[in-house]
């Protein structure tokens, strides 16, 4: 279900869900920040991902997992951007810093994860996961 505070109930085709409005020019991919067509207010967005294609592109700063992804998306995947997600993890969380491998990380991945499903069954996510974390890797591509 999708909701919006001004509109009310809204359908999927009524929401935007990359946010250009937020200008975060230093990163190539735009944000997952569902916001009402109508009237631009953020949504309540209820969504389970139950199942797709979810690729992970892990490695380090400027190894070229944006040119990538970018190149997928040009092939139909709609992307999850490691650095936009920690931008957004921060502003949702009113953090000033916040560890790439943090709860609230892993949380607003699931989340994007939820929202693009419904938009469409191919997905490609960028961030770096460390060998530590493997297990919440396998855990998020696992259900999606």
């Amino acid at each position: 279900m999708i909701t919006c505070p001004n509109c009310g109930r809204l359908d999927k085709d009524e929401v935007q869900i990359y946010n250009e409005n937020i200008d975060l020019r230093m990163f190539n991919l735009l944000l997952v920040f569902p916001i009402c067509r109508h009237c631009l207010a953020i949504v309540n967005f209820k969504h389970t991902c139950l199942g797709g294609n979810i690729l992970a592109i892990t490695g380090t700063s400027g190894c070229g997992k944006s040119t990538v992804a970018g190149k997928l998306t040009d092939k139909g995947f709609h992307a999850i951007d490691g650095d936009n997600v920690i931008q957004l993890a921060k502003m949702k969380n009113n953090l000033n810093k916040i560890e790439f491998n943090s709860e609230y990380i892993y949380n607003e991945i699931v989340y994007e994860i939820d929202v693009l499903s419904l938009y469409t069954d191919k997905i490609v996510l960028l961030h770096i996961f460390i060998p530590e974390d493997i297990d919440r890797l396998i855990a998020i591509l696992a259900y999606g």
